[in-house]
């Protein structure tokens, strides 16, 4: 087992590895490490949605909690940017979209962007991936309460 310090280091050396092998192939590669940032990241996916003329909920991307205020009057949801992951030596968390709690402190926004958006209730989510100019799109419906 090697130090926990160098958990970090390794992990970069794994996936430099293998981000060259997919980004250095030659043939179709869906995985490749560049296009799944993309994918992955929100304020490409609204240009790009806005862009071919999509239906976007408003959203608010920043750090300023004065700016978030104005959209308090709202029910509003938080995402992460891209994939968060929190971890320390004993925990590990996913960081995903949650209904924004409006009594926590805003206060530490200014050390991270946040995407904010405006919630809409729902009666499924539909996903749409494209290659090659074909559409493919999932729909996602919510847990049943029971």
């Amino acid at each position: 087992m090697i130090d926990v310090k160098y958990h970090n280091h390794c992990y970069r050396e794994v996936f430099s590895l293998v981000e060259g092998i997919a980004e250095g192939f030659d043939g179709k590669c869906l995985s490749r490490s560049s296009v799944l940032r993309k994918a992955d990241n929100k304020v490409l996916q609204a240009k790009i949605a806005n862009k071919i003329g999509f239906s976007t909920p408003d959203y608010c991307l920043t750090n300023s909690p004065h700016l978030l205020k104005s959209y308090l009057d709202e029910d509003i949801i938080v995402k992460p940017l891209s994939i968060g992951v929190v971890e320390d030596e004993q925990h590990k968390e996913i960081v995903q979209a949650n209904l924004f709690d409006k009594s926590k402190s805003i206060s530490t926004l200014k050390f991270c962007p946040t995407y904010f958006q405006k919630y809409s209730k729902k009666q499924y989510e539909v996903r749409i991936a494209t290659i090659d100019e074909v559409l493919f799109s999932v729909k996602i419906e919510p847990e049943k309460e029971e």
